[in-house]
């Protein structure tokens, strides 16, 4: 089931018009078209670390509301992440940082995390893809990756994932683009983003959701939470 939200009258922060989903999904009145205009916290940004711009991030931090925040948190631009069980999140991390012998990047720490964690191959395609590296903040998706759980009016509940699909169209660069870009302009998409905003260029996302009920996700051929899967 997906739904649409309309194009943004201004920037920062977003303002959507109106959603619409069905009461019989969700208790949440943010979601149902009588609740009026809702504002948006958004940004995006890099993370572990900004120099190499590997991994960008659109935080949409949640619908901000005189009644109430519902906050989501992170959505990466890719779909699905390196590990499903988060006691390797330390391990995982550990491989973005510096040697602390060296103080330099070390292509080994990385390897060999990755090569003795198989169910991070998914990822690791897409990272090293004509998709892994997005030209512009302003032309990549956002993903929720983490399953969250709604409620509706007669206690049923649903598991859901949020899909923020970038209503300018999808766009990455080469290896070889992105080499050039790190070395001669490493601020290009954020000054890309201020450019389209200050010419009245909007950027704007659709967002679109897997709706899953709790029942059928016991029966499903994998793990819904598993975050290696799409």
């Amino acid at each position: 089931m997906n739904f649409t939200v309309v194009t943004p009258s201004d920037w920062l922060p977003r303002r959507f018009e109106y959603v619409v989903l069905t009461p019989e999904v969700s208790i949440f009145r943010v979601w149902s078209r009588s609740f009026g205009v809702v504002t948006v916290e958004n940004r995006q940004r890099t993370v572990l670390d900004p120099c190499n711009q590997h991994v960008r991030v659109p935080h949409a931090k949640g619908w901000i509301n005189p009644h109430r925040n519902y906050a989501i948190g992170v959505a990466n631009n890719t779909p699905v992440f390196f590990i499903c069980d988060p006691l390797k999140l330390p391990g995982f991390i550990h491989t973005q940082k510096r040697n602390p012998a060296t103080n330099c990047k070390d292509a080994n720490m990385f390897w060999d995390f990755l090569s003795l964690t198989p169910e991070s191959t998914h990822q690791v395609k897409i990272l090293f893809s004509d998709r892994g590296t997005p030209a512009t903040y302003r032309n990549m998706n956002g993903y929720s990756s983490h399953t969250y759980k709604w409620y509706n009016e007669g206690g049923e509940a649903f598991w859901v994932k949020y899909h923020f699909k970038t209503d300018q169209g999808i766009k990455n660069l080469t290896r070889q683009e992105a080499e050039e870009m790190r070395a001669k302009y490493p601020d290009r998409v954020t000054h890309d983003l201020y450019e389209a905003i200050e010419r009245g260029d909007y950027p704007s996302w659709t967002l679109e959701m897997q709706i899953m009920p709790v029942e059928e996700a016991e029966k499903y051929r994998f793990d819904v939470f598993d975050v290696t899967r799409v």
